[in-house]
């Protein structure tokens, strides 16, 4: 994060994970009942939909691409696709096959792998404001 702040016109807007313990059945006997530690993420989809929506409608980008699979996301994709006309990708990270309706709603859509990826990432180290170094994590490498 530290290093994507270093990034002219950059916003971060974070989400929270809440814990939580639920009860669930076990996989083939349902009858069994467990308690599991389990997370639920609150707030990112919401956050990045009301951005997407906000900056569409001031005019603030001419092609966003969304980082995402959330299918929360599909009304506020298809809006700033449909009503407002402006170009929205997704990128799609993992190798399953985009649904229908990322499809209908999406400009285009592209696929990222790992090799990809490594190619994208920031040198090593980052500098940042008054010459910090960010070093790039070691399981990174």
């Amino acid at each position: 994060m530290r290093a994507l702040r270093t990034l002219p016109n950059l916003s971060v807007h974070k989400g929270r994970f809440l814990p939580k313990e639920k009860t669930r059945p076990l996989v083939g006997q349902e009858h069994i009942f467990v308690r599991v530690h389990d997370t639920e993420e609150k707030g990112s989809d919401v956050n990045l939909a009301t951005h997407l929506l906000y900056d569409a409608f001031r005019e603030r980008f001419d092609v966003a691409l969304v980082l995402s699979q959330d299918t929360d996301l599909i009304e506020p994709l298809r809006v700033v696709t449909q009503d407002l006309k402006k170009v929205v990708g997704v990128g799609w990270l993992d190798a399953s096959r985009p649904g229908k309706k990322h499809r209908a709603v999406t400009s285009f859509i592209r696929h990222a792998n790992p090799s990809i990826l490594g190619r994208c990432q920031f040198p090593d180290p980052v500098i940042g404001k008054g010459g910090v170094r960010f070093p790039k994590p070691l399981e990174w490498a």
